[in-house]
């Protein structure tokens, strides 16, 4: 869930289809996209949980890893 409440009016608009449940097409909504996906990226505490994520499946399925030449 995103916050939207400090957003104007007219971006919201360009933002948000009238459903208010997706995304509208346009250079705004990607530019916020692009953004969320950065910070996202960035979070050290979701860093963490995917790093341990990918530890926990190679313990839990060792067959999977690729063997060393």
């Amino acid at each position: 869930m995103v916050d939207c409440s400090d957003i104007s009016r007219s971006h919201g608009d360009t933002l948000l289809m009238n459903s208010r449940d997706r995304l509208a097409r346009a250079e705004f909504t990607n530019q916020v996209i692009a953004e969320l996906e950065a910070r996202l990226n960035e979070h050290q505490a979701l860093r963490k949980l995917r790093n341990e994520r990918i530890r926990y499946a190679g313990v839990a399925n060792p067959t999977s890893s690729t063997p060393s030449s």
